[in-house]
């Protein structure tokens, strides 16, 4: 299915158990198409040789959209399990998975320290423009967490929640 139409249904199942997180997430998921599109003329350009300033310049602006996009949709993802913890445990449980792997770089770009869950890792979360995953933050080592993975997880996340028994309050 096309990315923004994927954006449409998450939003829509969302909605289901926070109606104020439809029009957040259609206006995340547009942003994300447009975060991808950019990347791919970004990683172009670095695959034609030395970035440019005015290259340069647009990979720090790109950054920091993407910084800003991960940080609203760890929101999301937070107050989406919030809301599931009282209705739909199990539900709930799956979206708690999806916030573990959002904290794990959430706590380092927002309080320049590591996630208690990963003391191993950097209390810096490393920005890089790479070549296939797009903006992507090395937490350890070789560790790398992609803004596209992130995305991916929570559209998947959500998606598998729709297809969970209805709970009984007629949540995800």
């Amino acid at each position: 299915m096309e990315t923004s139409k994927r954006w449409a249904e998450v939003g829509r199942i969302a909605g289901k158990t926070e109606p104020k997180l439809s029009q957040v997430l259609f206006g995340l998921g547009r942003q994300d198409v447009k975060i991808r599109a950019e990347e791919q003329m970004i990683q172009s350009e670095l695959l034609d040789g030395l970035p440019s300033q005015h290259l340069a310049l647009q990979i720090i602006d790109h950054a920091t959209v993407s910084y800003m996009w991960v940080m609203a949709l760890y929101e999301v993802v937070r107050t989406l399990h919030q809301r599931l913890r009282a209705v739909s445990p199990d539900t709930a449980a799956k979206v708690a998975v999806a916030k573990r792997e959002f904290e794990r770089i959430r706590i380092p770009m927002a309080k320049l320290e590591a996630a208690s869950r990963f003391p191993e890792d950097s209390p810096f979360a490393w920005p890089s423009m790479d070549r296939l995953k797009g903006m992507s933050w090395y937490l350890s080592g070789e560790l790398m967490i992609s803004r596209a993975e992130l995305a991916e997880l929570f559209l998947s996340t959500v998606e598998s929640c729709d297809a969970a028994p209805p709970s009984p309050a007629g949540c995800i």
